[in-house]
């Protein structure tokens, strides 16, 4: 097999043998090896060629090794960036709550700010929750006490 032109560059010949794992000599293999790492003309034909053959399955068992890897990743990544934005919220959260009660001046009067509101919010929670139940417990009187 003759393996270069005489340009110096590797026949179609050489890089068909060589795509298709033909029979070739070490020492073969490693004059073509060393051409194509530095020619950039045969390293572009060649990978045109290898661009045409089929791909290798890996194995099954390399396959599942893979994915549970990708998916592992995956879920450390999502916890992660869970876990920032958790962190995130419980400082503005802690930073306000702590806040002194400060209170901004508007056409109504002074009004307070975020600091008192989330404070006294434990308050209005049963404060609401006292007048739906009433509400309800209304309802069931002026329906006679029968719920439809």
């Amino acid at each position: 097999m003759n393996a270069f032109d005489k340009h110096g560059h590797l026949t179609e010949e050489a890089l068909r043998v060589l795509t298709d794992g033909g029979p070739l000599t070490e020492l073969e293999r490693l004059e073509l090896a060393e051409h194509l790492s530095y020619c950039d003309g045969c390293l572009e034909r060649y990978a045109a060629l290898l661009a045409e053959t089929p791909l290798m399955e890996p194995p099954p068992r390399c396959k599942e090794n893979i994915r549970r890897r990708i998916r592992r990743r995956a879920a450390g990544l999502l916890l992660n960036r869970c876990t920032a934005a958790a962190a995130a919220v419980a400082v503005v959260v802690t930073a306000v709550w702590t806040a002194p009660a400060v209170s901004v001046p508007h056409s109504g009067g002074e009004r307070p700010v975020i600091g008192e509101v989330l404070r006294s919010w434990p308050e209005r929670l049963d404060r609401r929750l006292e007048q739906i139940t009433g509400l309800w417990a209304g309802r069931d009187n002026i329906q006679g006490g029968h719920t439809s």
